[in-house]
């Protein structure tokens, strides 16, 4: 089933600096979808292609911890 994404929010949160994990967890929907929702926005000229590209360095030099992989003590 997909999901409605109102364009204009979704823009809102992306130029915010929203984070890709919080915009899935907000619009309930998976990484594929949120890829999706990106290009749609492309191709929509709602955002530009400069920005997905800045947006993308900004994660190229960060760091994923897993807190799962975490041991407790």
């Amino acid at each position: 089933m997909k999901r409605k994404v109102d364009a204009r929010e979704a823009v809102r949160d992306f130029r915010a600096g929203v984070d890709d994990v919080s915009l899935m967890r907000k619009y309930r929907i998976t990484a594929r979808g949120l890829n999706s929702l990106f290009s749609k926005l492309v191709a929509a000229h709602l955002i530009t292609q400069a920005e997905m590209t800045s947006r993308a360095s900004i994660y190229a030099n960060s760091v994923i911890i897993d807190l799962q992989e975490v041991s407790q003590p």
